[in-house]
């Protein structure tokens, strides 16, 4: 007896290391018996199907207690991740055994490699230590206040351009994630980076920012939906064939040849001169190259001028509608409009941003305008009656499309004044502006209501024509 009482401690750290490991080899003894049932099972079936026999189907029985346990939210503490499916991403929503979905996803359980983010309660008498993602005390219910913006923002684990406090602030972000800036949480038609750089561009706190990605009833400017699919110079469509100067020194006098398209399906082998009118004008002549959307130009000076070496004719002519739109042409040469065209795509489809729908979202609401011209109203796809409206007019285009600026129309009269909001369109790009889908195995994809699309057809960022146009 003295002996035990001297050393049972030791023999109770004893004991319990050798039910340890009793422990231990039970769970592995039990672990290697169903691995080999398993593979007895797995040779059975396959002896089976090979000698062509049935192999016994299943019962509905087996499954029942499947969905169940599907959808026990404690299975949601992941070693590595979060309440968030590893496949998709996307938050989980907790599912009763009678179907009814919470309207608020899981709560971020944290994991044994990334624990949660905590913060101190503002409270002076309470001080509680909470977790990052709660707005009001559950200790004395006191509001915390909004994270500030510049808060941490040059910490960015996963490069997609939120920053890391904002993704463990919010349950439906993973700062691990770099896919999830580019899915549309709150299904408004922008996506999560888009509305966390629209909110970071206004100067809004971290809760207003948040509210934007996650609330469809708080939105950016419809205007950040819009892109520049390319800009667009036809070739004018006369050419200069020769001068005949009658003998004269006046060119008042001499008959100037040039070449227009002919009318009709005809006009598209322009400027084959066998395919092509021709015709004789004076100084001062106008020229209609064809229907009157096209405009008129007027004949202002031709002569003759040394190029490489060469005497050269030439001839100047300007624009009907606008007299800064000034020509010079050379014989058999075309010359590309003054006039650009820019080819827009308004990012709003009903059935999402998602790069399935990447061709038919290009097919139908892409649109082009001249310099000058009001955009079509922008609204919002998913309203019957859209009640809010943004209006611009194409300001200013370059040539490569690198600067196109829109201005947005205040005034009832369509008018613009020097104050009013200026904007930069910036290029389409379909590798960034269509929200990421649902990946499978083998390259497949999933559409948003989880229907499968067998792949993509072709690459949506090959259909990205570049910034330049012609036709």
């Amino acid at each position: 007896m003295d002996f035990i009482s001297r050393h049972y401690e030791k023999m109770i750290l004893g004991a319990s290391l050798l039910f340890l490991i009793l422990s231990l080899l039970l769970v592995a003894q039990g672990y290697d018996r169903t691995k080999s049932q398993l593979e007895t099972d797995v040779r059975k079936s396959q002896r089976s199907v090979d000698q062509g026999e049935l192999v016994a189907s299943l019962t509905p029985e087996v499954f029942a207690k499947a969905p169940s346990t599907i959808r026990d939210a404690r299975r949601f503490f992941s070693f590595i991740g979060s309440a968030k499916d590893q496949k998709t991403g996307r938050p989980v929503y907790k599912r009763s055994d009678d179907g009814v979905i919470d309207d608020k996803p899981i709560r971020q359980q944290g994991s044994l490699v990334i624990p949660n983010d905590y913060i101190s309660c503002v409270e002076d008498k309470c001080r509680a230590i909470i977790l990052i993602t709660e707005n009001k005390c559950p200790f004395c219910g006191t509001e915390q206040p909004p994270i500030s913006i510049g808060d941490g923002e040059e910490e960015d684990e996963d490069g997609d351009g939120i920053p890391d406090f904002i993704e463990r602030k919010y349950r439906f972000l993973d700062p691990k994630n770099p896919l999830d800036a580019r899915q549309d949480y709150d299904n408004d038609g922008f996506l999560n980076v888009e509305e966390y750089r629209y909110g970071r561009a206004s100067g809004d706190d971290e809760l207003k920012t948040g509210k934007l990605m996650e609330d469809p009833a708080v939105w950016p400017e419809l205007v950040g939906l819009l892109r520049v699919v390319g800009v667009i110079q036809n070739d004018l469509k006369i050419q200069l064939r020769s001068i005949d100067q009658n003998g004269s020194e006046d060119p008042a006098n001499w008959d100037i040849g040039i070449r227009l398209p002919k009318q009709g399906p005809e006009a598209r082998f322009f400027p084959d001169p066998k395919r092509s009118m021709n015709r004789n004008v004076k100084i001062n002549g106008v020229i209609r190259p064809g229907s009157a959307a096209e405009g008129a130009y007027r004949v202002t000076k031709a002569g003759y001028e040394n190029r490489d070496g060469e005497k050269t004719p030439f001839i100047e002519l300007v624009s009907a509608k606008d007299a800064s739109e000034v020509y010079k042409l050379y014989p058999d040469e075309t010359v590309k409009e003054k006039v650009i065209q820019v080819r827009f795509v308004y990012l709003n489809p009903p059935y999402g941003r998602v790069r399935n729908n990447a061709q038919a979202v290009l097919a139908k609401y892409s649109f082009v305008k001249k310099v000058g011209e009001n955009l079509p109203p922008l609204q919002r796809a998913k309203e019957k009656e859209p009640k809010y409206k943004e209006l611009y007019r194409l300001e200013k285009a370059n040539e490569d499309g690198s600067e196109v600026v829109i201005v947005k129309i205040e005034s009832s009269k369509y008018e613009t004044t020097d104050k009013d909001k200026r904007v930069t369109v910036p290029l389409f790009d379909a590798n960034v502006d269509f929200a990421v889908p649902r990946m499978m195995n083998n390259n497949m994809m999933m559409d948003p209501d989880g229907g499968m699309n067998p792949g993509m057809m072709m690459n949506p960022g090959m259909m990205n024509p570049g910034p330049m146009m012609s036709r």
